[in-house]
């Protein structure tokens, strides 16, 4: 699966509001699951003085990712494809220290099926 990042401008929305918003959006991507499309929303980042929010899914395209968003009425701006950055692990550097690990989301050299949410490692 890919991941795609939904950007949403959302003036005069309160956290509680979000908080909700983002419970439709998850609870539509569950939805579409239990129908058998590979969905999944991975979270949300919120900037309030921007009043910018940042949803990342995962999903085999991002018409997949509009009809959850769709399903759940919240609105977005765009949806564009996104690579996903997580921390290095720090048990994988005392297992090969010669390398560096750079955790990107859908993408291995690797062969890691099993990374799920926290992405695949690659050696760099």
């Amino acid at each position: 699966m890919d991941t795609y990042m939904v950007e949403r401008y959302l003036p005069g929305i309160s956290e509680e509001e979000l908080r909700a918003a983002a419970g439709r959006v998850q609870a539509a991507a569950a939805r579409m699951q239990a129908e058998g499309v590979a969905v999944r929303y991975i979270g949300s980042t919120f900037a309030p003085e921007d009043q910018y929010c940042f949803c990342l899914f995962a999903g085999p395209s991002w018409a997949v990712v509009q009809e959850a968003n769709e399903r759940a009425q919240f609105p977005f701006a765009r949806i564009v494809p996104a690579v996903r950055i997580l921390p290095e692990d720090p048990a994988s550097r005392l297992r090969r220290p010669d390398r560096q690990n750079v955790v990107v989301a859908g993408v291995s050299s690797a062969g890691d099926a099993d990374a799920g949410e926290q992405g695949h490692h690659l050696q760099a």
